[in-house]
Parts: structure tokens; sequence; C-alpha cells
């Protein structure tokens, strides 16, 4: 079993509407760059909220016009 750490902690909260394999590929991330063996990461499912809040995290998270075209003409 680990030892308990006195450091500072940062909380870091990414939303996101991507997917299982999104959220799994930005945990393997976290992990191959967080200092400790087991560091926090949760997945929450956004299941509700104000029509505006929605409708802002569906704009944010959405590609740009035309991103789908390029990455596929880049890759």
């Amino acid at each position: 079993m680990g030892q308990a750490g006195t450091g500072a902690e940062h909380v870091e909260v990414r939303v996101t509407a991507g997917s299982r394999d999104e959220a799994d590929r930005l945990a393997a991330h976290v992990r191959r760059l967080h200092s400790y063996d087991v560091p926090e990461i949760a997945a929450v499912p956004l299941t509700a909220g104000t029509d505006a809040y929605l409708h802002w995290i569906r704009e944010e998270t959405s590609p740009p016009n035309g991103w789908e075209e390029a990455r596929s003409t880049t890759a």
C-alpha cells in the first residue's frame, strides 16, 4: 500500500461530449503525466442541466466545420 502524501493538490475538470474511448485516452494521458501511482480520474456523465448550459457544451465540444475533412486528408 502506498503512502499518503502531504503536498498540494489541484483539481482539474475536463468537460467533453466525447465517447468512452476518448475518455479512456484522456485518462491514459493523465496517468502518463501524473506523479501519483493512482491519480484520481473519474468520468461523470452529464444527465441534466439548463438548456443554455447543455447547448454551450454541445457547441464547445463539437469539431469545427470542415474538421473531419481536414483531418482525413492529413492522416
